[in-house]
């Protein structure tokens, strides 16, 4: 009789650790989810925050203002003292001597994030 019960007190433990260990990875892998995506919105409005509006701008391509850009993806990460570094993917533009910004990859805080940035017809 007393087997019985250290037999179901086992599984009850059993389960419970499992349950408690299901729910400690569900919650880092959501916070890891979450940090991504934060990062990837903060490359999306910085990017669009910081386009190069000139009359030189030809349509559909995206001049960007990297030191602004910079500046605006810190302050919304919040990067305090960590390291970031920005992996900016250019081509050439239709006008000479000038680079357009097709993607921008961002490692900050043990996370990488890229985002392809582009313009609509304006």
């Amino acid at each position: 009789m007393l087997k019985n019960y250290i037999k179901t007190i086992g599984i009850a433990l059993g389960m419970l650790a499992g349950t408690m260990l299901l729910a400690v990875f569900a919650m880092q892998h959501f916070s890891e989810d979450s940090g991504k995506q934060k990062m990837q919105e903060a490359i999306r409005t910085s990017a669009y925050s910081n386009l190069d509006r000139a009359a030189r701008v030809t349509e559909r391509e995206l001049w960007l203002d990297k030191a602004g850009f910079e500046e605006d993806f810190a302050k919304a990460v919040d990067v305090g003292s960590g390291s970031v570094s920005f992996d900016y993917i250019d081509e050439p533009s239709k006008v000479d001597g000038f680079t357009q910004t097709k993607a921008i990859k961002v490692r900050c805080k043990g996370y990488t994030a890229t985002s392809i940035v582009e313009v609509s017809d304006e």
